[in-house]
């Protein structure tokens, strides 16, 4: 069995093109073609003697809280006129704060990166329950 070798093009310092095509004589001088084994990907670094994977990105991690922690973020006043507008918005038959007030208490968690939580507290500004201002430290 024939063993296929590779080559990998080098551009400031990373791996940017595997192939399996003799680069010998195809390409500019100036182009830095080095052989390689099939585990270097695209994005590998190079070290001027070996590859390494490239470090992970940098993923920003959930900001999770408890719902109870989220709820004593606002003040008194606040989930008391949320309170009482969701009990007058019921009796007038519309349950919309109702549901996102019932669906906030039986979550297990509140992640305060996620849209419907954002968009929840963009209804509480523009319905007049809570000022615009207190929606950042609400999610801080």
């Amino acid at each position: 069995m024939k063993v296929m070798t590779l080559w990998v093009l080098i551009v400031d310092g990373a791996a940017r093109e595997v192939t399996d095509i003799d680069p010998a004589g195809r390409y500019h001088s100036s182009l830095n073609w080095q052989p390689c084994d099939s585990e270097v990907r695209e994005g590998d670094t190079w070290t001027g003697e070996a590859f390494a994977a490239p470090p992970p990105a940098d993923v920003p991690q959930p900001r999770i809280i408890t719902p109870l922690a989220f709820r004593r973020r606002f003040a008194a006043k606040e989930l008391a006129a949320i309170t009482l507008a969701a009990a007058r918005a019921l009796a007038a038959g519309d349950a919309t704060l109702q549901v996102a007030i019932d669906d906030l208490n039986s979550a297990s968690e509140v992640n305060l990166d996620n849209p419907e939580i954002v968009g929840g507290l963009d209804m509480l500004v523009a319905s007049g329950l809570i000022d615009a201002e207190r929606k950042s430290p609400l999610l801080a």
